[in-house]
């Protein structure tokens, strides 16, 4: 039902756009400070909603993918919330409220950009997958 929202479009698979926007340079400072301290907590293997867990399958792929639609939604609702959040700091005049709550907006349309931008390499993964198997394809 909801595939038409999150299955990537056209101009979203070559993944031009997300390069212009800084997309994977933000990916490694994510990986870098929250992503090292996360990895510091638990182990790579079960984390599945952030990384393809090995053996690397499609159905690793597909599963990875699932979650990334969830953290997508995640970050849309933390985006709205904290976008009214500093509507109304604004509305109350409180610019220190309004300029932070915007950098979390701001964070979370780039962690949904995040997300879209390996969900696109994951869902050509998945189809490059699919044609090997059906020996459309000799390798990846």
């Amino acid at each position: 039902m909801f595939d038409f929202y999150f299955c990537p479009k056209p101009f979203e698979r070559s993944g031009l756009l997300y390069r212009l926007l800084g997309v994977p340079i933000f990916k490694q400072v994510i990986m870098g400070t929250a992503g090292t301290f996360v990895l510091a907590l638990r182990a790579r293997k079960d984390l599945t909603s952030y990384f393809v867990i090995a053996p690397f399958s499609q159905q690793a792929l597909q599963t990875t993918e699932r979650w990334s639609r969830f953290n997508e939604i995640v970050h849309i609702v933390i985006m709205i919330v904290t976008g009214f959040l500093a509507r109304f700091a604004l509305m109350r005049g409180s610019k220190i409220g309004f300029v932070f709550l915007l950098f979390a907006v701001l964070l979370n349309f780039y962690l949904i950009l995040l997300q879209r931008y390996n969900r696109a390499k994951m869902c050509h993964l998945i189809d490059a997958l699919r044609r090997r198997q059906s020996g459309r394809l000799p390798g990846i």
